[in-house]
Parts: structure tokens; C-alpha cells; sequence
């Protein structure tokens, strides 16, 4: 009998096209369960990621603070990959905000997010290179990694950036 035991992870994001990869290598092994947050727990996705087993849906909105406070609450770590192509810069800048301190009170051990290149700031800040969905990940990732100098203590953090086609 094995004396480990499986750490829970909480995604949000796992139903998109980066997130349902990282949520088949989250349970691969069995050494992790997943719990994804989706709109929708019915969808064809959110069953794919189900029949995968280790995981559990959790059905609700990334721009709701109970719903966020749920998924947290009940895992040890969270991978945070909020839609900002759909949503918008300035809905991500204030979620991903808000997604990093819920976690830091729910108690999560480890908090990674789902990012893009800082493509304004690579540029030189040259407007002409402004991408909006990128720029504001990029911002997020700065932010929540600076946070984390100070809070290191009491949670872990990393800011994956990831290219739309590097899965």
C-alpha cells in the first residue's frame, strides 16, 4: 500500500486548446487529480477531460470569487490560464489579480499561470507591436512573479509562457 498521496491541481482553462493538454499530463501518471473549472459541465470537452478519470468539474465562471474560492479551497495547487483573446485585457489584468491573492488566502502551495510574451515591452514599448491578449498576459506574468518575491513563504509561483502553437 502506498503511503502517497495525490495532490489536487485547480484549472482554470482546462477546456481550451492549451488547457486540455496540460490537464492530460496533469493526470497521466495518477500522481495528481484535476479539478477544471468550466462553464459548462455538459460540454463535449469538459466530458473528454471527465473519461480521462482523476478529474472533476467544477462548473462556474473565472470571473466569479465563490466559485474561484471553491476550486482553490479543495487543491494544493492551481494552473490559471484565463481566455484573454475572448475576454479582453482589462477582464484578464483584474482576474488574474484577483486569481493570484484568492489563492494566496485559500492556502494553494504552488500557483502557475498560463502566459503569453510581453510583446509591447520586447518591442522596445513600439505600439506597432501591441498585442493586446499577449501584452496583457505578458503584464500578468510580471506581476504575479514580482508579487511572489514577497510572498514566496506562503506560495510558490511560476509564469508559463506558452505560444498558441507550441502545444
Amino acid at each position: 500500500m502506498s503511503s502517497h498521496a495525490t495532490s489536487t491541481i485547480f484549472v482554470v482553462g482546462g477546456t481550451g486548446a492549451q488547457g486540455m493538454p496540460i490537464v492530460r499530463a496533469l493526470v497521466a501518471d495518477k500522481r495528481y487529480s484535476v479539478r477544471v473549472l468550466t462553464r459548462d459541465s455538459t460540454s463535449l470537452r469538459a466530458q473528454a477531460l471527465l473519461a480521462l478519470g482523476n478529474v472533476s468539474l467544477l462548473e462556474g465562471s473565472f470571473a466569479d470569487e465563490d466559485v474561484l474560492r471553491e476550486g482553490f479551497r479543495s487543491s494544493d495547487g492551481a494552473f490559471i490560464n484565463i481566455d484573454g483573446f475572448n475576454t479582453g485585457e482589462k477582464t484578464e489584468t483584474y482576474w488574474a489579480i484577483r486569481s493570484y491573492e484568492i489563492a494566496i488566502e485559500e492556502g494553494i502551495k504552488f500557483f502557475v499561470y498560463g502566459n503569453l510574451d510581453y510583446a509591447l515591452k520586447k518591442s522596445g514599448y513600439d505600439s506597432r507591436f501591441r498585442t493586446g491578449h499577449y501584452d496583457g498576459k505578458g503584464r500578468m506574468a510580471e506581476w504575479i512573479l514580482f508579487q511572489n518575491e514577497k510572498n514566496r513563504d506562503r506560495m510558490g509561483a511560476r509564469a508559463e509562457a506558452k505560444s498558441c502553437f507550441s502545444w
